[in-house]
Parts: C-alpha cells; structure tokens; sequence
C-alpha cells in the first residue's frame, strides 16, 4: 500500500482531495470539476484514495440500477508535514529529490485542504 505522501503528490489525486476540501461529492461532481480527467482514471485514483484512508464513503444511493457513492475527505489523513515531503521529489515522489534527472531539491507541494 502506498503512503498517504505517495498518494497525495501524484497530480491528479491532490486535484481529487482539493475538489474534495469543504464538501462530499459524488464521481459525477468530482467529474464535472475535473473535466479534463479521463473518467477510467479518475475512478481509479479515487479507488488509491479510499484504499490509501484519505476519502471514506459517506453515502450510498441507487442509481440506474448501480449504485452511487459520495466521497469525503478523511481531514486528518490529508495533511503533509516536512517529514513527509522530506525526499521526495515533486515531480514523481517515487524518485528521491537528489536524483540527476529532473527537478532537484525538496518537493514544496502542500495540501491545505481545509
């Protein structure tokens, strides 16, 4: 499983948690502020989200025979503190931040998300 760090840093998932900062929202919502996300990807990163703790479910109606889920912030799990982004490169937080390729020195992404 990756960590809560991991899972933030990728672009498109801190996209998800700030559509997510103040409000539930279903896919279709999320979606809707996220147009130029791919819905295959998004459903798939908001999977990595809820597996990685950050979002729960905290409503499920049927809808057209599926059923609907509305995601919300877990607001203690979305915080990164120094030590976590301490390494980590902010373009792919997989690479370490001394790497010779890409960006060098410490990611200074954060996500203030509420």
């Amino acid at each position: 499983m990756k960590l809560p760090r991991d899972l933030l840093l990728h672009p498109i998932r801190l996209r998800i948690v700030q559509a997510l900062a103040g409000r539930p929202m279903t896919p279709r919502h999320i979606k809707e502020k996220l147009h130029d996300v791919p819905q295959a990807s998004l459903y798939r990163h908001l999977s990595q989200l809820l597996a990685g703790g950050l979002i729960q479910v905290v409503d499920q109606q049927p809808v057209r025979g599926t059923v609907e889920r509305t995601y919300a912030l877990v607001e203690e799990a979305v915080s990164l503190g120094e030590d976590d982004l301490d390494g980590a490169d902010a373009e792919d937080p997989s690479r370490p931040a001394n790497s010779t390729s890409g960006p060098t020195g410490s990611a200074t992404a954060r996500c203030r998300c509420g």
